[in-house]
């Protein structure tokens, strides 16, 4: 019996991944980093509540969301993004676009951005403060 090493899915999919950083997310995340150094604050992670939730990332597969407040991009060119992220617990972290995107996940997904998303920073806020 012959069987395929990949589901016709997953060869359809590997040309239809999302781009995670577009031009457009990239200077919003510049501006940000902007605005906090401006605000006096450059080593703080402090936003005021009409503050834009700059992108949202998601797992359209299962756990996963990420919900990204400001960036920074790294000498190699990757982006060390800041955020609320929500696994097996919601919690403000640290994530490395890199990881986004070289997460493999079951039927060849990939983690994707919510191009609808349209959030500020006191939903996120309020979103932490409620129990599971």
């Amino acid at each position: 019996m012959y069987t395929l090493k990949r589901t016709a899915w997953q060869i359809y999919r590997k040309d239809k991944t999302m781009k995670l950083l577009t031009k457009e997310i990239e200077k919003k995340l510049t501006n940000r980093n902007a605005e906090i150094a401006q605000r006096n604050r450059a080593n703080s992670y402090e936003f005021f509540d009409n503050d834009e939730v700059i992108v949202k990332y998601f797992n359209p597969y299962g756990n996963g969301t990420w919900y990204i407040m400001s960036g920074k991009k790294q000498p190699d060119g990757d982006w060390i993004l800041f955020g609320l992220c929500e696994i097996f617990d919601r919690e403000w972290g640290d994530v490395s676009l890199n990881e986004l995107e070289k997460l493999e996940l079951p039927l060849g997904l990939t983690i994707e951005r919510d191009r609808y998303y349209d959030g500020r920073y006191s939903d996120l806020k309020r979103l932490h403060s409620e129990r599971w």
